[in-house]
């Protein structure tokens, strides 16, 4: 995906290699938004999942659709992950139906819509599948 990748918008920012992870950490040119390409190894059922980037050209601005192949169920499903990361639904704003999914670390309280970023975060600040559980 490296070549095809830098002409589609996406640069390649770094390498996470890890006991359960060996993933390649894509930035978007145009948003800044993160995407995650290679391998996760689940430590609790030793299930692996691909992640991968694909482009989604059918729109007005192109951009990029993240691929979990399952992962985030596997995370809602298993409950040793709740240790590091709890999924919280609170309303869009104060007084507002609306209704939005959050990703949120145990550890910090670092809170995010996307799975991915608070899947890195977990990864970079707290050592969550590189050295840790």
């Amino acid at each position: 995906m490296g070549e095809q990748a830098e002409m589609l918008g996406l640069r390649r920012s770094t390498e996470i290699k890890g006991k359960y992870v060996d993933l390649v950490v894509y930035v978007a040119k145009r948003n800044r938004r993160t995407f995650l390409s290679g391998v996760v190894k689940c430590p609790f059922t030793n299930k692996e999942f691909k992640l991968y980037v694909t482009p989604h050209t059918d729109q007005v601005r192109p951009g990029f659709i993240q691929h979990l192949s399952g992962f985030n169920e596997h995370i809602i499903r298993t409950k040793e992950y709740g240790q590091w990361l709890v999924i919280r639904v609170e309303p869009y704003s104060r007084n507002s139906f609306h209704r939005r999914r959050y990703f949120v670390c145990v550890k910090c309280g670092y809170k995010s819509t996307r799975l991915v970023d608070a899947l890195l975060h977990l990864i970079t600040v707290h050592g969550f599948l590189t050295k840790l559980p």
